[in-house]
């Protein structure tokens, strides 16, 4: 689909349709930004101080960057220009969420999802505010619901299976549950230290030790092959410590 609608595009270039084909060019950047087609049609939009999709991007720019404040600003001014841009409440979210400000991200969240109720990304980002804020069963109900609308969202299984098996509230804790969602994120994401360290949280509240120090393990040596900071290491070589002694970890 991005494919033959950036070929599209280009046609329309080729035909002196500038307009209509910055349109199509715009359409894919929004809507398949992380494929290759993504980042050439982002490459080919003209920078334009009167336009949405200009401030936007200085917006996520200044995001990937964590200069927040300024990233709001941008997203601001997208938005005062189009004020149904769902993608600038989406970061515009993320970027208070950074900031520590959670109700004005749980807002922004809340407005993308009004504007697309299918939208898994505003769902996943909302569960995070509501973890942030100890609102377990509604995070527990938006990463579920990132689930059901995008089953390939490993991000969605590794941090619900991780609040299962490490909630201070014991009554959202589940093992059994965490362990069956940490596995089909591993099936989903070979090799990948994190979701094993979840794996071994899960393991560890369902009383697994045995399996969880394993995993742990695992997890650890995998981190250190690859070269991963040595302060990312201590945390999982505390938790490990706990599973050593039959303790499962809590957050």
């Amino acid at each position: 689909m991005a494919e033959i609608l950036f070929l599209r595009a280009l046609a329309l270039e080729k035909l002196g349709r500038d307009q209509e084909a910055q349109g199509v060019f715009k359409f894919i950047a929004n809507n398949f930004m992380d494929t290759e087609y993504g980042y050439r049609a982002k490459e080919k939009v003209k920078a334009d101080p009167d336009d949405a999709w200009t401030y936007y991007q200085q917006g996520s720019d200044y995001c990937n960057n964590g200069q927040f404040d300024m990233a709001i600003s941008q997203f601001n001014k997208a938005l005062e220009l189009n004020p149904d841009y769902l993608l600038a409440y989406l970061n515009r979210g993320i970027a208070y969420g950074q900031r520590g400000n959670m109700e004005k991200a749980l807002s922004d969240f809340n407005k993308s999802i009004s504007l697309d109720p299918g939208f898994a990304l505003a769902y996943y980002n909302r569960a995070d505010s509501y973890k942030m804020q100890s609102s377990f069963g509604k995070a527990i109900s938006d990463y579920n619901r990132t689930i059901e609308l995008n089953a390939e969202y490993v991000a969605a299984y590794n941090d619900l299976a991780y609040l299962l098996a490490t909630c201070p509230d014991g009554g959202y804790r589940d093992g059994t549950k965490a362990i069956e969602l940490a596995e089909k994120a591993l099936e989903k994401s070979h090799d990948n230290s994190m979701i094993m360290d979840t794996l071994a949280a899960a393991y560890a509240e369902a009383g697994k030790f045995k399996d969880a120090v394993i995993t742990q393990e695992r997890a650890i040596d995998l981190m250190k092959k690859q070269g991963t900071p040595g302060d990312m290491i201590d945390g999982l070589i505390k938790r490990l410590n706990f599973y050593k002694e039959d303790k499962p970890w809590r957050e």
